[in-house]
């Protein structure tokens, strides 16, 4: 590829890609149209490697690109399958919704996973009841249910965390 009348190979220009950040690989991918086809059919399979893994750049590439309804199912299929437990107290775990609470204000019909642990379903109801027409008039609604701990501002695990927020990524 040639930028400003300097060819690079595709080879640099992967390593250089595979060095970013998430969101340095979004701008990357559309800086041009050769970059755009080569490198944003990746940058959209990296969420498949934040799932129930890293909040933050998950809920980065949910929001700044759009999947295909099949890649949707494959998403949230993963993000219930994977699903993580959190130490709330010694020896009490709680499911770590973040994820799915972020597949649900994108309008993911949570409910169309296969295989959802029957212990995971009370949770997901709970969730769904929470539902608003905006993203903090539905933790506003989060905050009343203690069964939703989990996505309370003020959950403390023990290690550290990252929180759902009312800001874009």
């Amino acid at each position: 590829m040639e930028l400003s009348n300097v060819f690079v190979n595709d080879d640099i220009l992967y390593h250089i890609y595979d060095q970013l950040s998430i969101q340095s690989k979004l701008s990357f991918s559309k800086t041009n149209r050769y970059l755009f086809d080569n490198y944003h059919k990746t940058c959209k399979q990296e969420i498949f490697k934040h799932i129930n893994e890293n909040y933050s750049n998950f809920r980065l590439l949910l929001h700044y690109l759009s999947y295909s309804e099949s890649e949707k199912q494959n998403i949230l299929q993963q993000s219930v399958d994977t699903i993580q437990k959190v130490e709330v107290l010694p020896n009490l775990y709680r499911y770590d919704l973040r994820f799915l609470f972020e597949l649900m204000m994108k309008h993911y019909t949570i409910f169309k996973a296969k295989h959802i642990p029957d212990a995971l379903v009370p949770y997901l109801h709970k969730l769904l009841y929470c539902k608003s027409f905006d993203r903090s008039q539905t933790l506003w609604r989060v905050h009343d249910e203690f069964t939703l701990y989990t996505l309370h501002q003020s959950f403390q695990p023990y290690y550290s965390w990252v929180y759902v927020s009312i800001d874009n990524p």
